[in-house]
């Protein structure tokens, strides 16, 4: 999709919206292992036992207690935060490339 979005013009428009559906499609591939993540990490303390024991057992005790859309919980923050930086990378990266390909173009006419 995001290479269809790029065929279509060179417009900023197109860039922006390509690296931006790039990093929601990162957020959601990435939020479930996110929110385990964050899970096993402030799980433990000194004073208490850890709830969970592993990855494993962290997803099966939290799809099993919470549904599968708890691994989704904070996703819409995450997907704007992931969108906007990467359209931004995107369109900077996309206009160091063209600026670097003239650049050499102007080299190699000397």
């Amino acid at each position: 999709i995001a290479l269809a979005l790029l065929s279509q013009g060179n417009g900023v428009a197109a860039e922006l919206g390509a690296g931006f559906l790039a990093g929601v499609c990162t957020a959601l591939a990435t939020q479930p292992l996110d929110t385990i993540n964050t899970r096993l990490q402030t799980q433990t303390t000194l004073l208490v036992q850890p709830l969970y024991s592993g990855v494993r057992d962290c997803t099966f005790r939290i799809i099993r207690a919470e549904g599968v859309r708890s691994l989704y919980g904070g996703l819409l923050p995450r997907c704007l935060n992931f969108g906007i930086g990467a359209a931004i990378f995107f369109l900077v990266f996309q206009r160091t490339l063209g600026a670097l390909d003239h650049l050499a173009a102007e080299r190699k006419s000397i």
